[in-house]
């Protein structure tokens, strides 16, 4: 089974959702920066800070102050909830339905009876699964870019600090699909592998707004993956890019090698 073939039919499987996130994220990104060009919120926004709760204060504050500027609603379009639970939910579904889902119907025998190693099979899935991120992160950056050709002047400035968040999102989106892929190789049902690790990054998520409204346990952060994604303090200057990336980088090898180790030993089914 060679990787055109494969490639082929991981996009025939997964194509409805895939033409959703693309254009869903690609409009967000398009929209935020629209909105943020033709109105003028920084009075309202300012107002809704001010008779806004300090704990709230404290964790939207970054965010919705940066907003107010081209490059922060850009920052805000690539880490709205929605956004990264379209991400999540297209790389859960990758992970699952293509490792303990075709254990599950079955259909993995007869895969691993053409002439491929497993090694290969992961491999080649996790290939395609990172491609496939690359592919939705890469039309976000352009309905970004096109909003501010259209509706402002767009700077070498801007573009710089888009593709940083844009490779951060990735690593971190890279990140997370190759714990679900881990998880996958240990899993006979895709649905566990859905609940698992919609549970894990739920758990982060959460923890990471909660660490940062209550300063008794902002001793996690640093043990937190949510925390190397920051497009906000990108665009500001208050974190660098490559205080981000070792630790993503780290992990997605963790998890792939323990992937690759799992499914080269495991009886199937």
């Amino acid at each position: 089974m060679n990787k055109p073939f494969y490639l082929k039919y991981i996009l025939k499987r997964h194509r409805g959702f895939l033409i959703f996130s693309i254009i869903f994220i690609t409009l967000t990104q398009f929209l935020l920066v629209k909105v943020f060009t033709g109105v003028d919120t920084k009075p309202f926004l300012e107002t809704i800070m001010k008779i806004m709760p300090q704990q709230f204060k404290t964790m939207m504050g970054e965010q919705f102050f940066t907003t107010l500027t081209i490059d922060g609603a850009a920052a805000f379009g690539f880490n709205h909830p929605v956004v990264l639970a379209i991400f999540i939910v297209l790389i859960i579904s990758l992970s699952s339905r293509n490792i303990a889902g075709e254990i599950e119907k079955g259909t993995m025998e007869l895969m691993l009876s053409f002439p491929v190693k497993r090694t290969s099979l992961v491999t080649k899935l996790w290939g395609i699964g990172i491609f496939i991120i690359f592919l939705v992160i890469l039309s976000a950056l352009l309905g970004s870019i096109i909003s501010v050709m259209i509706y402002d002047d767009l700077t070498r400035e801007f573009i710089i600090k888009l593709l940083k968040i844009g490779l951060n999102l990735w690593f971190l989106m890279v990140l997370i699909f190759s714990f679900s892929l881990m998880i996958s190789t240990f899993e006979r049902e895709g649905s566990k592998v859905v609940a698992k690790t919609a549970i894990v990054v739920m758990v982060f998520y959460f923890l990471d707004l909660l660490s940062t409204m209550w300063k008794a346990i902002s001793f996690i952060k640093p043990y937190n993956i949510f925390t190397y994604y920051q497009p906000q303090k990108l665009v500001s200057g208050e974190r660098d890019l490559l205080q981000n990336l070792p630790v993503l980088i780290v992990f997605i090898i963790i998890f792939f090698v323990i992937s690759l180790w799992q499914f080269n030993r495991r009886d199937i089914p």
